[in-house]
């Protein structure tokens, strides 16, 4: 009994709110300093920069985000992003400067952003157009057209579907998925999986891993994420 009520009171110290006030004042108080350094020196900063010491930093700072849930920090992770050298983004940065723009709801940017990119930075042949249309789509929810958003949808699963049943990438699955949870049911998509389980006993435990990823609602703009523990 005395166990639990020091493991409990360990668990307690582990979740203090002042940690997470730490660990926010002092990312927030970098960033501005990061961001008064930028506008003085006209964003030459960057150019002695490389790509892991600025991707090192916004991961700094989305962390602060969802530790705190101040969208501040987001908006100082979008404007390294926005002042990097267009020759110097590759694809960690690609991605991460897409999840930034999902969490700020800057689907229009989005989608400008990735038209921009060469699909060569992309992990998957068909990331660039899945994204593109995912923006696409979040843009007509935002407007409350769902007729619309819920057509580019199901476009996009039978693309990636498509991709899945000529190369058995595994990895397209998550995305596929996550996709097909935008118009089905959480209830339909596990039975799915438990089909495809039954038919393809090659891919017994990646299916199983793919039902674990339902639980957590895997979304792509946190591929990079994923791919680190998936499969």
């Amino acid at each position: 009994m005395r166990n639990n009520e020091t493991m409990s009171k360990q668990s307690a110290s582990n979740t203090n709110p002042n940690i997470c006030t730490w660990c926010k004042d002092h990312i927030i108080y970098i960033a501005i300093a990061l961001i008064a350094c930028i506008s003085m020196t006209s964003c030459n900063w960057f150019s002695g920069k490389s790509s892991d010491k600025l991707i090192s930093f916004a991961d700094s700072l989305i962390y602060g985000y969802y530790c705190s849930e101040d969208t501040m920090l987001l908006h100082y992770a979008l404007k390294i992003y926005n002042e990097t050298d267009s020759n110097k983004i590759d694809s960690r940065i690609a991605y991460t400067k897409l999840r930034v723009l999902f969490l700020l709801k800057h689907y229009s940017q989005g989608e400008e952003f990735v038209r921009s990119l060469d699909e060569n930075i992309f992990f998957k042949p068909y990331h660039k157009k899945m994204y593109l249309d995912s923006f696409r789509a979040l843009q007509y929810e935002k407007n409350g057209d769902s007729i619309k958003s819920t057509n580019i949808y199901r476009k996009t699963a039978s693309n990636i579907q498509t991709y899945f049943d000529k190369t058995e990438d595994v990895d397209a699955l998550l995305d596929l998925y996550a996709i097909k949870r935008k118009f089905e049911t959480q209830k339909s998509i596990l039975e799915e999986i438990d089909r495809m389980i039954d038919k393809q006993e090659n891919l017994h435990r990646e299916f199983i891993s793919l039902k674990y990823m339902q639980k957590i609602h895997y979304n792509p703009f946190t591929y990079l994420d994923e791919q680190s523990f998936m499969f």
